[in-house]
């Protein structure tokens, strides 16, 4: 299943946003959502990304 949400917010908000909408929409359709799968980006070491994970209860990978 793949999930797409245009238009991006603000940069400094992009990758914690998404990350929080994608998961919204999966469990909303009934997939459970364990863990991310990223290319390890400069996006997803900064301090938004890590606080978003662990309150949304999944683990980066």
């Amino acid at each position: 299943m793949c999930h797409r949400n245009p238009p991006p917010p603000p940069p400094r908000t992009t990758c914690a946003g998404f990350l929080r909408r994608a998961i919204a929409w999966f469990t909303g359709h009934g997939v459970p959502v364990q863990r991310v799968l990223t290319d390890n980006a400069w996006a997803y070491s900064k301090a938004a990304w890590k606080p978003a994970c662990s309150e949304l209860g999944i683990h980066p990978r």
